[in-house]
């Protein structure tokens, strides 16, 4: 039988970017920082390697996103389980 993937919340910028198909890498170059920054700030929450993005950064998050991701998604607390990106780490 199988069995369903390890699913972790996530910051809700992960779900964005997956949703309209944007790499890491892409959103690195739209947001003017490194691919591994990106990785960072998506990781699921508890993630020891997991960053907030610094002040520059957020700013130009919320900008790109047309503020549809701000500040506060990147904290789990803030969000009280509601928005969080739970996404399966395995694509087809």
């Amino acid at each position: 039988m199988p069995t369903s993937p390890d699913l972790k919340p996530k910051p809700k910028l992960a779900r964005w970017m997956f949703e309209r198909s944007i790499s890491a890498q892409s959103a690195a170059a739209a947001l003017g920082c490194s691919t591994q920054t990106i990785r960072n700030i998506t990781r699921p929450f508890g993630d020891p390697r997991r960053t907030v993005p610094h002040e520059d950064l957020m700013g130009r998050i919320v900008s790109w996103t047309k503020g549809e991701i701000v500040a506060g998604d990147f904290y789990p607390d803030h969000l009280n389980g509601r928005d969080l990106a739970v996404i399966s780490e395995a694509r087809p």
